[in-house]
């Protein structure tokens, strides 16, 4: 781990981490540590009952699901608040800081460098972040996150806290596959964020930030 937060690359870092970004795939680098466990029919519909009514909770009982667990469960209660608009309205409103940059922790002292490219995702070059130690690659797949979240959605990375990056975006993914697509990505390079993958899907379809947040 470099001792420093920022560093001065040489050419032939940068070459490489330019055909890093270009070439490998970020999603089989950066993956969810959170292990998904099984959850009962049980206790899936006792929580649903508790966040969607009783109604939703017979749903449960009556799927043909095999086995749940928590990503599975997460995605069911995702597409049955997307089925339900003013449900989906109600749920939201406890997470309304999440959207754009609310959320974005004040930072003292902040600086300001300059840095000597327009290539966004040559950026883990200069400055350090948590999420890419410990995982082979770690910095190249960040590097190929960055450059695909700008092709795919207009994302610019504005500030690199070592633990934190904020990104503003011009564009936002449909809600439904894309938005959970999205936010489980968001949830593999920032593993503190907190929050289930179904509340940032809904999330990101509205918001023009993007807060990201590993620590040790």
């Amino acid at each position: 781990m470099r001792d420093q937060l920022y560093h001065e690359p040489d050419a032939r870092e940068l070459a490489d981490l330019d055909r890093a970004a270009r070439t490998l795939d970020p999603w089989t680098i950066y993956r969810r540590r959170t292990h998904d466990e099984p959850v009962t029919v049980e206790r899936l519909a006792s929580q649903v009952s508790s966040l969607l009514g009783a109604e939703a909770a017979r749903e449960i009982f009556a799927s043909k699901v095999p086995m749940w667990t928590r990503r599975t469960a997460d995605r069911w209660m995702y597409d049955r608040l997307l089925a339900d608009p003013p449900l989906l309205e109600r749920r939201l409103r406890g997470y309304e800081h999440l959207i754009g940059t609310r959320c974005w922790h004040p930072v003292r002292d902040p600086q300001l460098v300059l840095l000597p490219t327009t290539t966004q995702w040559l950026t883990p070059a200069w400055s350090s972040y948590f999420g890419f130690y410990g995982r082979p690659d770690g910095q190249g797949g960040l590097a190929a996150a960055i450059r695909q979240w700008e092709q795919r959605w207009g994302a610019a990375l504005v500030a690199s806290w070592g633990t934190m990056l904020q990104f503003v975006v011009a564009r936002q993914p449909a809600p439904g596959d894309q938005a959970w697509e999205l936010a489980g990505q968001l949830l593999a390079v920032g593993d503190n964020l907190q929050v289930s993958q179904s509340v940032l899907a809904i999330v990101v379809s509205r918001s023009d930030a993007w807060f990201l947040h590993d620590r040790p």
